[in-house]
């Protein structure tokens, strides 16, 4: 999240008629790529999947394939770069602390959570998502 954006589209939407939903993402997955072009998202997917593979180099921000393999069912070349995105639970509540402040929750009635299934909520630490619905509730019902 880019924390000045969000607070200029948050005070816009401070002046919205209509109430809204904050949806916050709760994810990993990996973005392939060949040639500087995007091949696939590959969903539920973290670094420790690439980990003890010798097809693979992780190296943040990306993980780079050494040589041509199949693995977890998809193809991978020599020198295709592996992106990898996750949720950041903290930017997540900074992100949600801004919006609040502009219009103390009024204007919104939902707090949702994308991506949020079995495997993911497994893989997230719940005190956090406990945090924030806690957050969102305490500025709604005011």
């Amino acid at each position: 999240f880019d924390l000045t954006e969000m607070e200029a589209v948050s005070k816009m939407a401070s002046n919205y008629p209509l109430k809204m939903s904050l949806a916050f993402p709760l994810f990993s997955r990996a973005i392939h790529t060949r040639n500087k072009s995007v091949l696939r998202i590959l969903p539920r997917r973290e670094y420790t999947d690439f980990m003890n593979n010798e097809n693979f180099d992780v190296d943040t921000p990306y993980i780079k394939v050494w040589k041509e393999n199949r693995f977890k069912n998809f193809n991978f070349n020599k020198n295709d770069l592996i992106y990898m995105e996750q949720a950041n639970e903290k930017e997540n509540y900074k992100v949600l602390e801004l919006i609040l402040k502009n219009k103390g929750g009024k204007q919104y009635k939902n707090l949702l959570f994308f991506d949020l299934d079995d495997y993911n909520m497994v893989h997230y630490d719940y005190s956090s998502i406990e945090q924030l619905t806690s957050l969102f509730t305490e500025h709604c019902e005011r």
